[in-house]
């Protein structure tokens, strides 16, 4: 299991989490580089756009997003093929041109603490991937 699959599956049980997917930007998309869900309809070899999506927020604004109270159509997540009932979304940025992504299907799971503790794990997730960018 490579190192970014390991921080993925120990942020999902951390939080535990619908889905947790770590992001980087590749053009004006971000490409997925590891994840750990429960969902069959997640679509990690999907681009997301930049624009118009929450993920895409994240990076362009350099800064935290917690919806605690999700409640639009899985769609608008981007990573997803079909309805998943989310109800707390929660995004960070990593570095200036990454994002992890964390999701529940229960509502009001992330807060401001969970926002700081999710900060402790960005800078172990940027030397990961810095590893494996270079182990490749």
């Amino acid at each position: 299991m490579k190192g970014l699959d390991s921080i993925a599956q120990i942020i999902f049980n951390v939080y535990e989490a619908h889905t947790v997917a770590i992001y980087r930007r590749h053009g004006n998309f971000l490409r997925c580089l590891s994840f750990y869900t429960l969902s069959k309809g997640f679509a990690p070899q999907k681009l997301l756009p930049i624009e118009n999506t929450f993920v895409g927020w994240v990076l362009r604004h350099k800064e935290p997003l917690i919806i605690p109270n999700f409640d639009r159509k899985t769609e608008t997540l981007g990573y997803y093929l079909e309805e998943e009932d989310i109800k707390s979304f929660m995004g960070y940025p990593i570095g200036e041109d990454g994002v992890i992504c964390i999701d529940s299907k229960k509502k009001y799971s992330f807060t401001d603490k969970e926002k700081k503790n999710l900060r402790d794990f960005v800078p172990l997730i940027i030397e990961k991937m810095i590893q494996e960018e270079y182990s490749a």
